[in-house]
């Protein structure tokens, strides 16, 4: 008996070093918002999901949400993701192409509108090479430079000149080969080409196209003769770049003064936001709110605030760009729709914003109007709570556990390994249970206890 208890005590040292080393420890490579879900992708090549699940788009066989990172599929060769309103769009080292989710417009590419989810190979193609989504629409670029689209085109934002709704299957834009980069909106769509020109189509009713017009157009369509753009952004009917010289600017739809200029009157045509010459990058989100970088390292932010996605402690609206305190030494920001992305240059993950759906991945459902710092993954500092109230039993165990409580009825149990990934999970509703461990090895083990009071967690170890 002393000697098992002595066995105790240094697991449970053991278990706690790895926690407190494992808390400050970051792993992400990228990370992607959606509409109320986040992807990422593990510098191990691993993919994870979290926020909202009721298409499927978390990918992991279920349609439960999660407020925490959990693993999607056991493969470890992810390469880029890209995620839209309730869906998820992903290539693999070999090039090819993968979705899930949501597919009432036929998003997924897979020829029909029927959810998935779990990942499904789009085709059999595998020069796939550059991935982007929209509300409703996917689109993607092959090893030739050609570009590709599928789903929603109530608006022609497809730019396939077809009169249809919608397309279920990736079809080629044009003959051009020299596509950049693509920013898509709610139902229109930017791009830079290689020569530095910027092209739009889609709805242009807000004049979200820049071409001085508000005929939409179902066919891509070069906004201006200038070619000196260097990066481009959308947010729902509104539009913004960079130029190669520094300068920011912005058009289209201006109704809670997203485009940054000081007013709320709608831009036909591209406008100089200021007169700063050292904007490096710009990313928009949700229906009008953009954050921008400097070259010196600060962030910029403006539009609506209403969850807090503009990162400034507050939800007030800004129609002039406004700094984001202490955000420094981010070299990677995405904002896809109302909840924000960035990565520390010391791989650091943050997010802010919308967090009604766990998109945030920090275990609550409470919006952040700061960034916050997300473990890898988030298992919470909760983890050093040793609650007595429960009796896990036999522990160290050769297979089944034993878990029961006499003041609260469990909730759910989920189970972690050392690397911090839940590799079970399991729906209780009753004050004992059990789980089983006979088919994993030997190690460490963190049980978290859910309960409708408040959250447990134990170490176990398995001989």
């Amino acid at each position: 008996m002393k000697n098992i208890k002595l066995l105790n005590l240094k697991i449970l040292l053991l278990f706690f070093l790895f926690i407190s080393s494992f808390l400050s420890a970051q792993c992400w490579d990228s990370v992607v918002s959606g509409g109320e879900h986040t992807i990422g992708i593990k510098t191990d090549g691993t993919l994870w999901g979290w926020g909202s699940n009721t298409y499927g788009q978390l990918g992991n066989g279920t349609f439960v949400n999660s407020n925490i990172p959990i693993q999607i599929s056991s493969e470890n060769d992810w390469d880029l993701i890209s995620v839209g309103q309730d869906f998820t769009i992903a290539l693999k080292n070999d090039g090819t192409l993968w979705s899930w989710g949501r597919n009432l417009q036929g998003q997924l590419g897979h020829g029909n509108t029927t959810n998935i989810s779990i990942p499904s190979q789009v085709g059999s193609d595998t020069n796939w090479t550059e991935i982007y989504t929209g509300f409703s629409q996917s689109f993607a670029k092959k090893s030739d430079g050609t570009l590709w689209s599928c789903g929603n085109n109530y608006n022609g934002q497809l730019g396939l000149g077809l009169g249809v709704n919608f397309v279920s299957v990736f079809t080629q834009i044009g003959t051009a080969t020299d596509w950049g980069k693509i920013y898509i909106g709610t139902d229109h769509v930017l791009s830079i080409k290689n020569n530095g020109t910027i092209w739009s189509w889609g709805y242009n009713f807000f004049g979200q196209l820049g071409n001085s017009t508000t005929t939409s157009s179902n066919v891509p369509l070069q906004m201006s003769n200038d070619n000196d753009w260097m990066d481009i952004s959308v947010c729902g009917h509104s539009s913004f770049a960079i130029k190669q010289n520094g300068t920011l600017w912005s058009w289209g739809m201006n109704n809670v003064g997203q485009l940054g200029v000081g007013n709320f009157n709608d831009i036909l045509i591209p406008t100089q936001l200021g007169n700063a010459t050292n904007w490096s990058k710009i990313e928009s989100g949700g229906y009008g709110n953009t954050i921008a970088k400097k070259v010196d390292g600060t962030f910029w932010s403006w539009g609506l605030n209403d969850y807090g996605q503009l990162g400034i402690g507050n939800t007030i609206n800004k129609n002039i760009p406004t700094i984001i305190p202490n955000l420094t030494n981010c070299n990677y920001f995405n904002f896809k729709n109302n909840h924000v992305v960035a990565i520390k240059t010391d791989g650091t993950l943050l997010l802010w914003g919308k967090n009604t759906e766990g998109q945030i991945g920090d275990n609550s459902i409470i919006n952040k109007y700061l960034p916050t710092i997300i473990t890898c993954p988030s298992l919470s500092n909760e983890i050093i709570n040793i609650n007595h109230e429960f009796f896990l039993f036999p522990n160290p165990t050769v297979g089944k556990l034993n878990i029961t409580n006499s003041q609260n009825v469990i909730d759910r149990i989920e189970l972690f390994d050392l690397n911090g990934r839940v590799i079970m999970s399991k729906s209780v509703n009753n004050y004992e249970c059990y789980i089983d461990l006979l088919d994993l090895p030997s190690s460490s083990y963190l049980v978290k206890i859910y309960t409708n009071n408040d959250i447990y967690n134990k170490i176990v170890f398995k001989q």
